[in-house]
């Protein structure tokens, strides 16, 4: 058996952009009757999601002794998301009212009378990215408040904490005319104390793609916590560290 040595592992991860990390994602949803604030508020507290995969469907063919599966076709199974809910409720509100515009009663009075919508007008695009790291220059702040930098920084920073960019998206995951078919809602029960409500939601589509982004994508609209942008935030950790170096 062949083993790899350590500098051949670390050159293969370093050539594939290092390990993916499952914590490090975001989801963008059909804005739909929301504000943008609104959708956002929801995005950034997905807690989970599962990512779409795809089955064969296959036959049996027996020719004389052999025997075969063949595919016809694939089915797509549904992909499960969670979120962590507010006290404004926007995220329970955004997928009843998603729900209630496919299927809706138009006469309260008769048994049975219900409206179902067209696909055309409830089914939206949902993506998913995988993201990397971001960048942190937790130096800045110290340096910030010394004074060291002077003019050296062209950009008003007024933050109390350290400048983090967000992640860049290395892959991007589509699903193709989607709406959730289910979402549960959690038991509410004195022994909850101490937990965050939360509620799990269960979409379904007609296809799904996966594309690897070839350079790193960071136009998610992911606003950093001062409001800097991450091209900003790399060239400001560039004058820093060549100013670090030289002093």
């Amino acid at each position: 058996m062949r083993y790899l040595s350590l500098d051949t592992l670390k050159s293969k991860v370093t050539e594939g952009g290092g390990f993916a990390n499952p914590n490090l994602y975001y989801i963008r949803l059909p804005t739909r009757n929301a504000s943008a604030s609104q959708k956002k508020n929801i995005e950034f507290f997905c807690k989970s999601i599962t990512l779409p995969s795809r089955n064969l469907l296959s036959v049996q063919r027996e020719i004389g002794v052999d025997q075969d599966l063949v595919a016809y076709g694939y089915s797509n199974p549904t992909v499960s998301m969670s979120f962590r809910v507010l006290n404004d409720q926007i995220t329970r509100q955004y997928m009843e009212d998603w729900q209630s515009s496919i299927t809706q009663r138009y006469d309260e009075v008769g048994d049975g009378n219900i409206s179902v919508s067209y696909p055309e007008t409830y089914m939206r695009k949902v993506e998913i990215f995988q993201l990397t790291k971001g960048i942190a220059l937790p130096i800045l702040n110290g340096a910030k408040r010394k004074g060291v930098f002077g003019d050296l920084l062209n950009v008003d920073i007024n933050a109390s904490i350290g400048v983090e960019t967000m992640g860049a998206a290395t892959y991007r995951w589509t699903l193709e005319n989607a709406y959730p078919v289910s979402f549960t809602q959690e038991t509410l029960s004195d022994d909850a104390k101490g937990t965050v409500s939360e509620i799990g939601v269960t979409f379904q589509y007609r296809n799904w793609t996966g594309v690897r982004l070839k350079q790193p994508s960071r136009d998610l609209n992911i606003s950093t916590d001062i409001g800097i942008s991450t091209d900003i935030g790399q060239r400001i950790g560039n004058k820093i560290y060549d100013f670090i170096k030289r002093i």
